[in-house]
């Protein structure tokens, strides 16, 4: 993270800037969290002054953080694509593959 991101961290958390200088220094900072948070509100102050269209200020962000605008717009709107997948028959959680595989069954579930 460079200076001016920690400073914006700083005045959006109300933490000293220097404190958290020395967090990511010594690899403290949760950096890709502190990066969504920073993303976020830059788009919300994109959005506010209408600054352009929403698409605009997605491609703008991505190229500003050097991620992809897929990235981006998950970060936005809060989008999961690691939700959870039970067996439909005891609950237990397994991977999507196995979900489509076994038909929604768990591989002990399915044996029954």
């Amino acid at each position: 993270m460079n200076d001016a991101e920690l400073g914006v961290l700083s005045t959006l958390t109300g933490i000293d800037k220097n404190i958290l200088a020395n967090m990511y220094e010594y690899k403290l900072l949760d950096v890709p969290g502190c990066k969504k948070l920073l993303i976020k509100e830059e788009f919300r102050i994109h959005v506010e002054n209408n600054s352009g269209r929403k698409g605009d200020i997605t491609n703008m962000l991505a190229k500003k953080y050097e991620i992809s605008k897929s990235l981006v717009e998950h970060i936005i709107y809060d989008k999961n694509t690691q939700k959870p997948v039970r067996c439909i028959m005891c609950g237990v959680q397994i991977t999507k593959y196995k979900h489509r595989k076994n038909k929604g069954y768990c591989d002990v579930c399915n044996s029954l």
